[in-house]
């Protein structure tokens, strides 16, 4: 979500969309937008470029941008997130050194929000996925229960001596 449209803004999203790490889609154009596509699981990652982005950066004004991250799958989100900050923090020290500066304070900074998640806590995304496995293992686990307690009690030997192959029985 571009709101700069500048040089700077484009190179910034370029950093992230030429990466390994992330694939470009389309541009959004409002929080509407942003909202929807990421419902619809097409993003799991937004960037807000604020207005004037460019310019206050030029002045040494601090500058934040927002990181809109898909907190559905915590584990997934916070992966996200850290590489989200690590190519910031690197796209920053490539900008001061092409100014001829050394290692300076960042005047850019990002804030991150979860969505759908803001706590990124993982019990929201356990919960879920441990009632199909216990539907896969609770039956599982009767059948080697009741095979056990019928050779407990000796009817199983009726089985053993019948005159079925494995196969039919």
């Amino acid at each position: 979500l571009d709101r700069d449209q500048t040089a700077l803004s484009r190179d910034y999203t370029l950093n992230l969309s030429g990466s390994r790490y992330f694939r470009e889609r389309s541009p959004i154009r409002d929080h509407a937008e942003l909202d929807q596509r990421m419902r619809a699981g097409e993003i799991s990652l937004a960037l807000e470029i604020p207005p004037g982005f460019a310019r206050d950066l030029r002045r040494g004004a601090p500058v934040t941008l927002g990181a809109w991250i898909d907190g559905a799958m915590p584990a997934r989100a916070e992966t996200v997130r850290g590489y989200v900050q690590g190519m910031h923090a690197h796209w920053l020290a490539t900008l001061a050194r092409q100014a001829g500066g050394g290692a300076t304070a960042a005047p850019a900074t990002i804030e991150t929000r979860f969505r759908y998640n803001p706590d990124v806590k993982s019990l929201t995304a356990m919960v879920p996925a441990v009632i199909p496995l216990l539907l896969m293992m609770i039956p599982a686990m009767l059948t080697a229960l009741s095979v056990v307690r019928e050779k407990e009690l000796g009817s199983i030997v009726n089985l053993y001596v019948t005159p079925v192959t494995r196969l039919e029985f």
